[in-house]
């Protein structure tokens, strides 16, 4: 019996430890991964938190950063800015944007408007010419070098940033608000008129009053003369319509962005309080502006020299009292003009333009870019720029194929054969 109850109790005990140990392995694995899935949830939780923390900052840095380009966003050459660096100081930051006054963008971006305003151009086309130079550098960084898009003031080539096209090109780079292309035809390496708003303005001006306006690169869909851009109000029209004097490759340019960008300088800088005035207008731009809206040329002046606009034109043409004398009057007028553009005319050494040629054989290469040497030349341009070594008058910039039949007109040349 003793036996039998000794077996018995062996027997309890085994089965009530293995129910123990079954028991108690339970609820250890239980404990487990109830410890487990709250652990994955908060690692959930906390990864979550991080990601919004991350996103958050980087909106934040890529809304104040002016130092920051658009990474879809390209110069019109097609070379595309590469970023270095999306940090910025609060204080850098917060001169960035040209839409808040009291930035520094702001400050320069309303100098721009002003300066054209000041020169006769309404308001929507002075937003319009503002509006389409916001992405080609920036108004905070005024003297920007083409290819430098994340270090602040260092970018500058005032502070000697060397502009680069990116890619294999060799040619010289652009720069400044309206990314001036070689820069060097507007300043050199470190000249602090790289951060001279003013004086970007007037280079501007002056460029365009020599006839660097072609019409043949409008956007708008007008072929506007620079005359006729400047008393439009429509903003989305001036702020295409400004790529006869950027003509900029519309491969890499983003219209809606530049309307967009018109429209916003339009409403802070209240441009619909400045009406076109001729007066300011005839003394900034004299004659330059006034080129035939038919004409492709950008260095042809319209044959309406005075600078008055179509409906002028047309009320002196509804005249008919005296259409016998304004005739013969027209007549006289126009072999004046005549013997005044033959005094014009220089004597041009062929030979010298040949040499210009030759010396560059080897030297340069061919690019419809970049176009205005020293590196590269396309054929009109160097044709230009060979004869005027030569002697020929020099317009406001290279002719092209659809300009420079007038040019070598007006340069002597005489057309013996047009054809297919």
């Amino acid at each position: 019996m003793k036996r039998i109850g000794d077996k018995a109790a062996r027997v309890l005990l085994t089965i009530f430890g293995v129910k123990t140990t079954i028991i108690i392995g339970t609820i250890l694995t239980f404990a487990v991964i109830l410890i487990a899935i709250i652990t994955g949830l908060m690692g959930t939780i906390s990864t979550s938190g991080g990601k919004g923390s991350k996103t958050n900052t980087q909106c934040v840095t890529y809304q104040k950063d002016g130092d920051e380009e658009d990474d879809d966003e390209e110069d019109d050459d097609g070379s595309k800015p590469q970023s270095t660096s999306t940090k910025t100081d609060s204080a850098s930051a917060g001169d960035s944007d040209p839409f808040t006054k009291g930035t520094k963008a702001y400050e320069n971006a309303h100098k721009v408007f002003m300066a054209f305003v000041n020169a006769g151009l309404s308001g929507e086309s002075a937003a319009g010419a503002v509006g389409w130079a916001n992405s080609e550098g920036s108004y905070d960084i005024i003297g920007r070098a083409q290819g430098h898009y994340g270090g602040g003031i260092n970018d500058s080539i005032s502070k000697g940033a060397v502009p680069t096209t990116g890619g294999t090109s060799n040619t010289l780079g652009g720069g400044g608000i309206f990314q001036f292309d070689p820069y060097t035809k507007y300043a050199p390496l470190n000249s602090p008129d790289w951060e001279d708003a003013d004086k970007m303005v007037a280079f501007v001006i002056d460029a365009i009053s020599k006839g660097d306006w072609n019409p043949a690169y409008d956007e708008s869909g007008h072929n506007w003369s620079f005359q006729e851009f400047a008393k439009q109000t429509n903003i989305d029209e001036t702020a295409m319509s400004w790529n006869a004097y950027e003509r900029g490759n519309m491969a890499y340019v983003r219209p809606e962005q530049k309307k967009a960008d018109a429209r916003k300088f339009a409403e802070v800088f209240e441009a619909s309080k400045y009406k076109y005035d001729d007066a300011k207008f005839q003394k900034a731009f004299g004659g330059g502006g006034a080129s035939s809206n038919n004409s492709s040329s950008s260095s042809q002046s319209s044959d309406d020299d005075d600078g008055d606009d179509d409906e002028e034109d047309s009320d002196n043409e509804d005249n008919d009292n005296d259409s016998s004398s304004s005739s013969s009057s027209s007549d006289s007028s126009n072999k004046d003009s005549k013997k005044d553009s033959d005094k014009d005319k220089k004597s041009i050494d062929t030979d010298k333009a040949i040499k210009w040629y030759k010396d560059k054989l080897g030297k340069v290469k061919y690019s419809r870019d970049a176009r205005t040497g020293p590196d590269s030349y396309d054929h009109s341009s160097a044709l230009y720029y060979a004869l005027v070594d030569g002697g020929a008058k020099e317009s406001g910039s290279p002719v092209d194929t659809d300009s420079e039949h007038d040019w070598l007109k007006d340069n002597g040349y005489e057309l013996v054969y047009e054809g297919a």
